[in-house]
């Protein structure tokens, strides 16, 4: 009885302690504070990126053909994907079949003929792509639709101005050694004038809006906004690195990704690379481009024996890339003010 009174006890014991005292108890696992939220989550790549820059800057310094050879990969890949992808936006602005046919053919007749005017005028084709290439960069899309007139001008030749402009004001003995690859000893002056007096005119435009922005920064547009944060990094960006090596990483890792995200978000059923590779018109497009630059490269190569494997690369880049903006600009910017219809079911 004694014993059967003991173990009663015992087992109250145990009820009380693992209902009672138990949770009482403090516990041995540490709580994990809870996560702050940053107030400016970007803050957190930033050793990342600077020390991105930093090896950048030094292989920049050390081999002065790097950036060359940076944009000739950007061109390449990033470069020709986002290009390709109008292919994408052509099925589904024109889903007939004989729509497509001809825009498509025009578009490619567009390229070859731009190409065949070009090659024997480096000049001129280097100022048709400075010009291309401040328009289209520009290009807002839904940042300065709602904008006034002139405000709608003023940021796109701000955005658009910053990259291609910058090298003749931050650069000028580095610019005029690739300009003069470029086009020659003779033409060397007067692209090179033509150049810095478009500099200096988008500078003045600069400095005054900018201020304007700054200024009024908590009601200026949200367009102004982007334009001037824009302008700021860019100008950091040249001010680091040599004009081809910056305009590379502009080229490649902002510009062309940031337009291929754009058309991801826009076109559905193309949000993955696994469905951008199985389409058709992407592939075709793909493989028509790579098939022209190797034609271009060995057309130059046969037809320019004279220059240098740097300046045959230059020209050929420069053609290459003229030739393809002349209908990419003018398509996307017709699509910039266009919904793109629906895939067809």
């Amino acid at each position: 009885m004694h014993n059967l009174h003991r173990k009663s006890l015992t087992g109250i014991d145990a009820l009380v302690s693992r209902s009672i005292l138990k949770p009482l108890r403090p516990s041995r696992r540490l709580e994990r504070p809870a996560a702050t939220k940053l107030r400016w989550p970007w803050l957190s790549a930033a050793p990342g990126l600077g020390l991105a820059m930093f090896l950048v800057c030094t292989l920049d310094r050390r081999h002065p053909s790097a950036g060359l050879v940076l944009l000739v990969v950007m061109v390449a890949t990033v470069g020709m994907l986002h290009g390709a992808l109008d292919a994408l936006l052509l099925t589904r602005q024109w889903p007939g079949l004989r729509s497509r046919a001809a825009v498509a053919l025009s578009y490619l007749l567009a390229v070859v003929a731009t190409a065949l005017l070009l090659q024997p005028r480096p000049g001129l084709a280097l100022v048709l792509l400075l010009a291309l290439s401040i328009w289209h960069f520009g290009e807002g899309f839904e940042l300065n639709q709602a904008l006034p007139t002139w405000q709608s001008w003023a940021f796109r030749l701000l955005r658009g101005g910053a990259p291609v402009l910058l090298p003749a004001l931050v650069a000028r003995p580095a610019l005029q050694s690739i300009v003069a690859r470029l086009v020659g000893p003779e033409m060397v002056a007067s692209v090179a004038a033509t150049w810095t007096v478009a500099a200096v005119a988008w500078l003045l435009l600069a400095c005054i809006l900018t201020a304007h922005t700054v200024y009024s920064w908590p009601s200026a547009p949200r367009a102004l906004r982007v334009a001037a944060i824009e302008t700021s990094a860019l100008t950091a960006l040249y001010l680091l690195l040599s004009p081809m090596m910056a305009f590379a990483l502009f080229f490649g890792l902002y510009h062309s990704l940031g337009h291929t995200a754009r058309v991801s978000s826009l076109t559905p059923g193309h949000g993955s690379w696994r469905s951008w590779v199985a389409d058709p018109a992407l592939a075709l497009t793909l493989l028509l481009t790579l098939l022209l630059g190797v034609g271009l490269v060995l057309w130059m190569g046969m037809h320019r024996l004279e220059l240098t494997a740097t300046e045959l690369t230059l020209r050929t880049v420069v053609l290459a890339l003229t030739a393809v903006s002349v209908p990419h600009v003018l398509f996307i910017s017709y699509w910039a003010r266009r919904p793109v219809r629906p895939p067809s079911a």
